[in-house]
């Protein structure tokens, strides 16, 4: 999920995905938003060169990371940690120097 600043949110459903599927992902909402919030869990796809690669050409593009497996003392709050990270307001997400 991208979140604009202004509150806006851009999502798709994949039934398959590489790092390159993410970066073609994040480039629309990235030129029409500008700055964009991104979460992202780490999986492999999302960890990949291709991936840094673009997240370091694109600084003003923030990245919440997701745990990429919780812990089994975490799985009763599994739904209590995934509310709270998808629940970001304009308020709640990194903020950009300056």
């Amino acid at each position: 999920m991208v979140l604009g600043t202004d509150g806006s949110e851009f999502y798709r459903i994949y039934r398959r995905f590489n790092a390159g599927t993410i970066v073609r992902y994040l480039r629309p909402p990235h030129k029409e938003f500008g700055r964009i919030v991104v979460v992202l869990d780490r999986a492999p796809q999302h960890t990949a060169d291709a991936v840094a690669e673009f997240l370091e050409e694109n600084r003003d593009v923030r990245v919440i990371e997701l745990p990429r497996v919780l812990p089994s003392s975490a799985r009763s709050r599994k739904y209590g940690v995934v509310q709270s990270a998808t629940s970001c307001t304009p308020s709640t997400i990194p903020r950009w120097p300056g």
